[in-house]
């Protein structure tokens, strides 16, 4: 089944030593996914003092820009056509080749596009994180960046979530049911966190026949604001026990 050639791609994958020549890609993206900065740690002080902050994320984008300068920053993009408006949102669209020899195969090397939606973020005015997510695709686009990010930031380490021993379960599947797996690969640049997560779904439509899909989200968000956002909601919930306490 083409999950289990997928299933062993990944495994060969994560044993080979970072930039093998096997497991080559080239990319012709429509973006440029990151670039090389320095991130501060945010404190109080920084985000008073200056705004929209200079810790440069995705497509350009800030950490601490407000909604106006996202938008004018959106619409900078939009012109030069490195993202796309559509129904379901922004959309970005990478294209790239994958190819190798695993287990003494070559596979031949295939042109894959997919289209991720933008998913910003915001936290009293201010942008706090934004995830690209891939949803219900069949392409290689995990295989793509990790290598990729790998690079840039440093070598992250596989979590693996009921990834192994899948092709026992599925066998064992009833017809309409499906199972889960993911792996996932993060980093941590000063206050920036990001995390790259493909969840792998296998749901059984047939006798022995199992159709697979993935979901691939990549994710940057800001561990300062996101302490802020708890401390904002556990002030909330405090003041509704309090509220509660006076009724009574």
């Amino acid at each position: 089944m083409r999950y289990c050639l997928y299933f062993f791609i990944f495994i060969l994958s994560s044993c080979q030593p970072k930039g093998d020549a096997s497991h080559n890609s080239t990319t012709t993206d429509t973006t440029q996914p990151i670039t090389e900065v320095s991130i501060p740690v945010l404190t109080d002080n920084s985000v008073s003092n200056n705004n929209s902050l200079s810790d440069t994320i995705f497509l350009g984008f800030r950490i601490g820009m407000t909604t106006h300068e996202f938008d004018k920053h959106k619409q900078m993009l939009l012109l030069k056509k490195k993202l796309k408006p559509s129904s379901k949102g922004l959309l970005y669209q990478i294209e790239y080749s994958l190819g190798g020899s695993f287990f003494g195969h070559e596979l031949t090397d295939s042109i894959w596009t997919e289209n991720g939606v933008v998913l910003p973020e915001f936290f009293q005015d201010t942008l706090t994180s934004i995830e690209i997510r891939f949803l219900n695709i069949n392409s290689h686009i995990y295989y793509n960046l990790l290598p990729k990010l790998d690079q840039k930031y440093y070598e992250s380490k596989k979590e693996f979530a009921n990834f192994f021993g899948t092709n026992k379960q599925t066998d064992t599947l009833s017809i309409g049911n499906s199972i889960n797996a993911s792996v996932n690969n993060k980093w941590s640049i000063g206050d920036i966190n990001i995390s790259l997560r493909c969840e792998y779904v296998m749901h059984k439509i047939a006798d022995k026949k199992v159709k697979r899909t993935e979901n691939v989200i990549l994710k940057y968000s800001s561990g300062y604001y996101y302490n802020r956002k708890q401390d904002k909601k556990a002030d909330g919930e405090r003041k509704r026990y309090d509220d509660v306490i006076k009724d009574l």
